[in-house]
């Protein structure tokens, strides 16, 4: 099925200066000011359009101790990508303006170590088979599941705020595995990792429905499928479905046809775009021959360019020129790429992250310097 389009929107902070290309510098503002300004109570959190209202329970946010459990290789790229995926595609079924977003509370970190692991007679609760002895092609059974991330949803009305409203659970799917470190990695195709998912998926939500208070709650699947550790891409949701309340068996899988391409380094669906990309990083070098270095990352849906995020590496931290190459990353990017796609422009110094922009498909970018 084709893939629903990731979620379109500008990352808009309030009370950050916020500048389009050619715009004088805004004078800064306190936060009160920024508040009162705006009508708004000063102790009232301001959420953007896009992003859910987090939960905060007792003045504090509470965290989810399962998090960063895993079994098998992964990377910083798959993991980034599967949270930013997940929330963007949740979003599309769940309303931000309708629900406030909670980190995982009902899977706990015991349970998610224990269903990691592989099943046997000492952990019987493994989603994972038992791993064999031998590194054999034909004898090893490699670990499907590589982790499970969790968002709990509740309402954003007075009524409702307390409540769970809805579970939100992704299936990270291993790429490869090995039985030791030093033995034969054995990769892991798409199909088959989709298919363990879906039995893994099963398993899940059997578990989740026997608990009383999880019987009448919608909860949403996604399958991440990782991609092998050295990629600097990340891997892509491949499918996702919806349980209804009191529901034990899924209905129709929607299947995902993403695909993370580094672009001058893998091999593009559109050679054109990888042509677009190197004419791009020529230009922005030329007016600044010291970056550090250009990279992008494109985002395809069934073969077709959505998303485009470029990270620029400067040697140097200072406003004015953060400012300046900022811009004229944004000129080069609206005269070389095509209007209709999204694109992120991150530039990051020494100290870290110096700026931002963003620009939506058919829309105009912003841009903000940190």
């Amino acid at each position: 099925m084709k893939a629903r389009r990731l979620l379109k929107s500008s990352l808009l902070v309030a009370s950050v200066l916020v500048m389009g290309v050619g715009c004088q510098v805004l004078p800064d503002s306190t936060p009160n000011q920024a508040s009162n300004e705006a009508g708004t109570s000063q102790n009232e959190p301001q959420t953007e359009k896009g992003y859910y209202p987090a939960v905060i329970k007792d003045d504090q946010y509470p965290l989810n101790e399962a998090r960063g459990l895993s079994v098998g290789t992964s990377s910083q790229a798959n993991r980034e990508q599967m949270e930013r995926s997940t929330y963007q595609m949740l979003s599309e079924t769940f309303p931000t303006t309708d629900y406030r977003l909670r980190e995982g509370q009902v899977i706990t970190k015991d349970q998610l170590s224990s269903w990691l692991g592989a099943k046997n007679n000492d952990n019987k609760d493994g989603l994972n088979p038992e791993k064999s002895a031998s590194d054999k092609e034909n004898d090893f059974e490699p670990h499907y599941l590589n982790t499970i991330l969790e968002y709990d949803l509740l309402g954003n009305k007075q009524d409702t705020k307390d409540k769970l409203q809805a579970i939100s659970l992704t299936l990270v799917l291993n790429q490869e595995d090995q039985a030791s470190a030093d033995s034969k990695v054995v990769a892991i195709d798409k199909d088959t990792a989709i298919k363990q998912g879906k039995t893994i998926a099963q398993e899940v939500l059997n578990r989740l429905r026997q608990k009383e208070e999880y019987k009448q709650i919608p909860i949403q699947f996604y399958l991440f499928y990782n991609a092998p550790a050295d990629d600097l891409s990340g891997g892509s949701v491949v499918a996702s479905t919806q349980v209804s309340p009191d529901s034990r068996a899924f209905g129709d899988w929607t299947t995902y046809n993403t695909e993370q391409v580094t672009l001058g380094v893998d091999k593009a669906p559109n050679q054109e775009d990888t042509t677009n990309f190197e004419r791009y990083r020529e230009e922005v070098a030329t007016v600044f021959p010291e970056l550090s270095g250009l990279s992008g990352v494109a985002t395809y849906e069934d073969g077709k360019l959505e998303q485009l995020t470029i990270t620029v590496h400067t040697p140097f931290d200072g406003y004015s020129e953060t400012a300046a190459l900022t811009q004229q990353a944004i000129t080069k990017a609206n005269s070389t790429f095509s209007k209709n796609i999204n694109i992120k422009i991150k530039v990051q110094g020494p100290s870290g992250n110096t700026a931002l922009a963003e620009r939506a498909g058919g829309g105009e970018f912003s841009m903000m310097i940190f």
